[in-house]
């Protein structure tokens, strides 16, 4: 007997099928990327000590930076403004 769907099938993402969408969502992660780490050099942190700060590893928050991690979760997000001591906000803001 077939499973009859729950509110928990999404189905599968369209997301990484749309090369428009997909160029978008890479050059935000890029600039996400170049800002997280500025901010982490303002702050005078190296990678490690910013990690540690924040309860991620090393070798993930580079990548993050790198801008090859598209899909930074909100949690790793909050971590690191909260290891830096900067509203969430201004990773997406310029100043």
């Amino acid at each position: 007997m077939p499973r009859r769907p729950t509110h928990r099938d999404h189905g599968r993402s369209e997301i990484w099928s749309r090369p428009a969408l997909e160029a978008t969502i890479k050059r935000a992660s890029k600039r996400l990327g170049s800002r997280l780490r500025s901010i982490r050099e303002r702050c005078g942190f190296t990678q490690e000590v910013a990690a540690e700060r924040a309860g991620i590893h090393a070798k993930h928050l580079g990548v993050i930076e790198s801008g090859k991690k598209a899909n930074v979760t909100f949690a790793t997000l909050v971590a690191l403004a909260a290891a830096y001591d900067v509203p969430l906000s201004r990773f997406f803001t310029t100043r």
